[in-house]
């Protein structure tokens, strides 16, 4: 159940979106799940999706990227999650009341 999802995020040492990158699903999706990960604050893998690059998010190009990207990932958890504030920081300013802060100042101009 989706209310179970934080307990079981909170468990995991990296999350990870594997999709195939530069396909029309890829390059069209907006990963919701991403933003979960984020306000984790564990460490994300990603293949490259445009919508998933940030900074403190491991960003894989390749699939020996994405490999040395779980692999880095795992040892910054391992060595107590440093970017954990940054990638909650991050998953704070997406939220949805934020992403329609612009379009409700525009209607409220009407």
């Amino acid at each position: 159940p989706y209310t179970e999802l934080p307990a079981w995020v909170n468990h995991m040492d990296v999350c990870t979106l594997p999709f195939i990158p530069n396909t029309d699903v890829a390059n069209a999706c907006s990963p919701l799940k991403f933003y979960e990960y984020l306000a984790s604050g564990n460490p994300v893998v990603t293949t490259a999706l445009p919508e998933t690059k940030e900074k403190y998010v491991y960003w894989s190009k390749t699939k020996e990227e994405y490999l040395d990207n779980i692999k880095k990932a795992v040892d910054e958890k391992l060595a107590g999650n440093k970017d954990s504030r940054k990638r909650k920081a991050i998953a704070k300013k997406c939220s949805w009341g934020e992403r329609c802060k612009p379009l409700i100042e525009e209607l409220s101009k009407w």
